[in-house]
This record gives structure tokens, C-alpha cells and sequence, in this order.
């Protein structure tokens, strides 16, 4: 799963780091590394809460809602970047890079480096 995590990143970084000639296409970009992610945080926070019960892969609570708060605000800044797009603006799209990356941290930590 490390190769997954990698990929991940690579993703995020070579599509920032290798600027797309429109901001629109940075912003599809990124959207499309949100979604990436997100499939592997929604699987993470299906898993049964860690407990009592011996399971093999379980969330921790307090992972759960900050990688649950950390999606939410990625897709606010997504939506927000799309407003500013359509209105003819120019996203700064920093802030939902940094939170693409902090997200992909959160469910490698949690989530990716359990699952090997």
C-alpha cells in the first residue's frame, strides 16, 4: 500500500509542481486528486471504531473526524475556487493544495501504513 500512497503523492505534487496552462486546469487537477483521496478517507472512516473488539483494521475516533473535517474543507475551498473560476477570477489554489496534502498525511498515517 506504500506504492498507492507514493502514487498519491506524486500525483499531487507533479500536477502542482508542473503548472497546466489555465487555472482551470490546476483546479480540475486538484479536483481530481481530492477524489482520490477521499475514496481511500471514506474507506478508512468505514472501518469499525477501534475498541475492545480485536479487528485487523479499525479507525481511530479522533482520526476519523479530523480526516471527516480535513474533506469538508477541502470541498469548500474546491467549491469556492470554482465560484472565483466561473466569475472570471483567478484562484489561489494554495490553500486546497496544502490541504490535499495534509489530507493524504492523515489517511497514510492512519489508514494506508495499518492496512500493509
Amino acid at each position: 500500500m506504500r506504492w498507492l500512497a507514493g502514487a498519491l503523492l506524486l500525483l499531487i505534487v507533479g500536477c502542482t509542481a508542473v503548472q497546466p496552462e489555465t487555472p482551470g486546469q490546476r483546479l480540475y487537477t486538484l479536483q481530481a486528486g481530492y477524489i482520490s483521496i477521499a475514496s481511500l478517507a471514506a474507506e478508512y472512516v468505514e472501518l469499525p471504531a477501534c475498541g475492545a473488539a480485536v479487528v485487523e483494521l479499525c479507525h481511530e475516533p479522533d482520526a476519523k473526524v479530523q480526516i471527516k473535517a480535513a474533506s469538508r474543507r477541502i470541498r469548500g475551498l474546491l467549491a469556492t475556487a470554482q465560484d472565483v473560476l466561473r466569475n472570471g477570477g483567478q484562484p489561489d489554489l494554495t490553500l486546497v493544495r496544502d490541504g490535499l496534502l495534509d489530507l493524504r498525511r492523515m489517511v497514510t498515517k492512519h489508514y494506508l501504513e495499518k492496512k500493509q
